[in-house]
Formats: C-alpha cells, sequence, structure tokens
C-alpha cells in the first residue's frame, strides 16, 4: 500500500502540473481576450470579467457532490480522466470563440464537466494513511500551483508573439498529455476506510461514523468558504489592473503571467512546507495564524500604485494564504468515514466555489463604483473578517471538546 500511495502521489503530482498549465495557458488573459472580442468599454469589460471568473464556479459547486459521490461508487481514476478530457476539448473550443457569449458558455461547461483538483485529491487520499493527508494533500496542492505559475508565464509570452486563440489550443493539448499519464501509469487504488473520528468506535464509540459534518467539519468548511473568498477577489482583476499601471495592453499578458508565476511559486512553497506542520499541529489554529499575517501584509496592497510594489506585496501575501485550504482540506478528510472521501471533497469544493462565484462578482461591482485599486484593499477588509471567524471557530471547537 505504501508504494502505491507514493507512486500514485507523484503521478497525480506531474499529472496536476500539466493540467493546471493547460488550463493556465490561456485563461488568465481572458479580459485581453475579450477586448480583442470587441468588450472595450471599462465598465461593461470589468463586468463580463467578474462574470468570467465566476461563471465555472456555479456549476462547479452544483456538480461537484454528484461527481464526488459517482466517484465513492465507481471509483475515483475515472473521475480525473473525465476532469482531464473534458478540460482539453473545452479549451480547444475555447480557441475558436468568436463572441464573449460563446467564451461565457464554454467557462459554464468547464465548471459541469471537469474539476482536476478535486477529482486528483479525491485519488490521492483514497490510498494515503492518515498520518500523511497533511503531507500528501500539501504536495498536491504544490502541483496545482506550480502549474498555475508555469500556465501563465510561458501562455503570457505565446499570447504576445502568437495570439490568445493558438494559447488556448496549446493548453488543450498539454491537458490531454496529463489525460494520457493518468489513463496508462496511475492506479486505482482502495480506500483506507478509517479517520481519525472513527478511531473511538474501536473502544465504544458506535456513531461516529455515521456523522458525515462534525462541528470540526462545519467550521473548516465555513473558513474555506471565507478564505476562497477573499483570495479570489482580487485575482480576475490584476490583468486590467496590469493594464493600467503599464498604460496600455502591449506587454500586459507577458507581465501578467511573470505575476501569475511568481504567485504560484510561492504558494507551491508554501503548500510544500508550511502544510506538513498540520500532521504535527492544530491545524485549525494553524489556519487562524495564516490567516492573520496575510492580513496584516495584505493592508498596504490597495494603496501602492507602483507595479513591483504592488506585485511584491501580493505575492508575499499570497504565500501566507498558499498553505491554507491544504490544511482545511486535510482537517476536513480526516474526520470523516473513508467510504464517503468523495463525497466530502464534492461538498467542501461546492463551499469552496460558492466563495469563488460571490468573489468575483463583488470584485465586478467594487471596481465599477470604486476603481480596481479598491478591490485589492477590499481583500485586506475580508481577510480581517475572516481571521476573526477563524479564532471564534476554534475558540468553539476546542470549548466543545473540552465539555
Amino acid at each position: 500500500m505504501s508504494v502505491n500511495w507514493h507512486r500514485n502521489l507523484w503521478l497525480i503530482w506531474v499529472a496536476q502540473v500539466l493540467s493546471l498549465s493547460g488550463f493556465n495557458f490561456g485563461l488568465p488573459f481572458l479580459p485581453y481576450f475579450i477586448q480583442e472580442l470587441g468588450v472595450t468599454d471599462p465598465d461593461r469589460l470589468n463586468l463580463w470579467t467578474g462574470i468570467l471568473s465566476s461563471a465555472p464556479a456555479v456549476t462547479m459547486g452544483i456538480m461537484a457532490p454528484v461527481w464526488g459521490y459517482i466517484a465513492d461508487r465507481w471509483g475515483k481514476k475515472i473521475m480525473l480522466l473525465r476532469a482531464m478530457f473534458c478540460g482539453s476539448i473545452i479549451l480547444t473550443a475555447m480557441s475558436f470563440s468568436h463572441s464573449v457569449y460563446t467564451v461565457v458558455i464554454l467557462r459554464i461547461v468547464q465548471g459541469l464537466l471537469t474539476g482536476t483538483m478535486t477529482a486528483a485529491a479525491t485519488l490521492v487520499t483514497a490510498g494515503t494513511p492518515k498520518n500523511r493527508l497533511s503531507y500528501a494533500l500539501g504536495i498536491l496542492a504544490s502541483s496545482s500551483f506550480i502549474g498555475i505559475s508555469i500556465g501563465p508565464l510561458f501562455g503570457g509570452i505565446a499570447a504576445e508573439f502568437i495570439g490568445y486563440r493558438p494559447s488556448f489550443l496549446i493548453g488543450g493539448i498539454i491537458l490531454a498529455a496529463g489525460f494520457f499519464l493518468v489513463l496508462f501509469a496511475v492506479r486505482e487504488v482502495k480506500t483506507e476506510d478509517h479517520t481519525e473520528e472513527e478511531l473511538p468506535e474501536k473502544t465504544g464509540n458506535k456513531k461516529a461514523d455515521k456523522k458525515l459534518i462534525s462541528v470540526s467539519v462545519a467550521g473548516a468548511l465555513l473558513m474555506l468558504f471565507l478564505l476562497r473568498f477573499s483570495r479570489v477577489l482580487p485575482i480576475p482583476f490584476i490583468p486590467l489592473y496590469v493594464q493600467d499601471l503599464l498604460g496600455t495592453i502591449k506587454g500586459s499578458a507577458s507581465t501578467t503571467g511573470i505575476i501569475s508565476f511568481a504567485r504560484g511559486a510561492v504558494t507551491a512553497l508554501a503548500s510544500a512546507t508550511i502544510v506538513r506542520l498540520g500532521d504535527r499541529y492544530d491545524r485549525t489554529g494553524l489556519v487562524a495564524i495564516l490567516a492573520a499575517i496575510a492580513t496584516v501584509v495584505s493592508i498596504p496592497i490597495g494603496l501602492v500604485h507602483g507595479l513591483w510594489g504592488f506585485s511584491a506585496l501580493f505575492v508575499l501575501a499570497t504565500f501566507f494564504l498558499g498553505g491554507i485550504e491544504p490544511l482545511l482540506q486535510s482537517e476536513i478528510i480526516s474526520k470523516v468515514p473513508g467510504t464517503k472521501q468523495g463525497l466530502i471533497f464534492g461538498i467542501q469544493t461546492t463551499v469552496g466555489n460558492l466563495g469563488w462565484f460571490f468573489a468575483p462578482m463583488a470584485g465586478s461591482l467594487i471596481s465599477i463604483k470604486f476603481g480596481i485599486p479598491a478591490v485589492f484593499f477590499s481583500m485586506f477588509i475580508f481577510l480581517a473578517v475572516a481571521t476573526a471567524v477563524s479564532l471564534l471557530i476554534r475558540l468553539f471547537i476546542h470549548r466543545k471538546q473540552s465539555q
């Protein structure tokens, strides 16, 4: 079993690097692509940027528990193959889009049929020992953020020299490579059917495996929503802010790619380092500490108007935020029966996607009314709220456990 879970972890890690590189070869530059499609009015551009970012969140949130249930019943590998294959087709189709409405429809379909991170995490946790969950999910998260780094870096360069349409097509080809890697190399691993909460059953707790949503799981899900909202809020508007700071669209794609590369790289570093502490220390406490540090760092982001000063602060805040979601994932998955891991991953994807949906729409409203810099200042406000809630949740859980 140990050989299988290590082997699968690293093969899926490579597949996720390919997957997220493919998706991010063209998607981060949608605000530039839709300008090419004729959306140039600033308010309409801000609105469509929010819509395009939010569109897949709703449908992915609806379908995630369904795909999770299917994974629990019929296998987890097939779910990862489904997500990668459909992602490849959708990106290829996007390269032939000629209106913003077509792009929106494809983004909605993307949410319905993809979701590689959830599928990959479900497959990895199936055979991972529970005392290595934080480690495994941290390593897996690093693959996603490495992909998020590499994709925009080279995608931005490609967009500058060959255009946005070929960038989507190249992204589809990269996803197809990940699909074949999973198809021929990754093994389906039997779920390790025990959790932290089920262990007391051996000493007489017969109800432990019947409770899917415990107090700690509910608290972690709430934190996932708040932190996903805070983290996603400014991201769709980075390309437009870079364009404003440069004063031209020329060179904006490559500059955005560099910022995205740095953002993904530090998140991958956090996922591979900070998250490991979750196997030794209280995860809810670590989440509160990381959120508090990110809040402090984010204070001046919306007030700095130089491109590189803004970039440095945003990347630094991203580092501390980067370890939070894997910690929350491992906290959630460690508290549910092994046979329901696919379902709980689907539920947490839905909760996270609610944050993903509302954040860009809120960002659109804020940017239209107050300007794009206000979106980045709002990030600090929502992070402060998330930090306060995380501290309250931790206090409540500790009191509940001591009773």
